[in-house]
């Protein structure tokens, strides 16, 4: 039902919040989430640490739509780069969404893993930066600044923790903001 809402241009998850949910069959879900998507951005998540799965994933998720966005950590749980892996995809043009991006080397990563064509989103985890005691504002205008030559991607703001979290990501020209449900509802205050 978030799909219809009009101010809504996408809708992402991740395995944890699949696994709160009671998700018990990925394939389902993400077809799924195609339908409900409704042809909105959708990003779906890569849930290997072996890089071979996660480009084989990859490919699986994104033939489900050309809407589907591939969310790759630029580091997985293993604390290892997937820069590889995100190259490979970027190469085969697949639609990504490089997430968990904490620092600007990280940053420099994706630049460097990227082509100028390349669609995708750079999802800065502003709530986790600002949770060290960072002010996540520079990180997002550094990444903008970096993209500004690449036509297809965007600067995401996400793990946003409050309504002004909004506000910020919109004065500092962020392009896309992910925000809950639960936040959401908070937003007529």
């Amino acid at each position: 039902s978030l799909a219809m809402d009009s101010s809504i241009d996408g809708i992402t998850t991740n395995p944890t919040l699949m696994r709160a949910s009671g998700v018990t069959n990925y394939m389902t879900f993400a077809k799924a989430a195609v339908e409900s998507a409704g042809g909105k951005s959708l990003s779906l998540e890569v849930f290997s640490d072996d890089h071979k799965e996660m480009i084989i994933q990859a490919k699986i998720l994104s033939r489900l739509s050309n809407s589907v966005f591939v969310k790759v950590p630029i580091i997985n749980s293993l604390n290892i780069s997937s820069i590889d892996v995100i190259k490979s995809l970027a190469k085969e043009k697949i639609n990504l969404n490089i997430t968990a991006i904490l620092t600007k080397e990280q940053i420099d990563i994706c630049k460097k893993s990227l082509l100028i064509d390349s669609k995708a989103y750079i999802s800065i985890f502003a709530g986790r930066i600002a949770d060290t005691g960072r002010d996540p504002i520079p990180f997002i205008k550094y990444a903008i600044n970096l993209f500004k030559e690449y036509k297809n991607v965007e600067i995401l703001w996400a793990s946003t923790r409050e309504v002004f979290n909004i506000y910020e990501a919109a004065r500092c020209g962020c392009h896309i903001i992910t925000v809950s449900p639960t936040l959401i509802k908070k937003i007529k205050l």
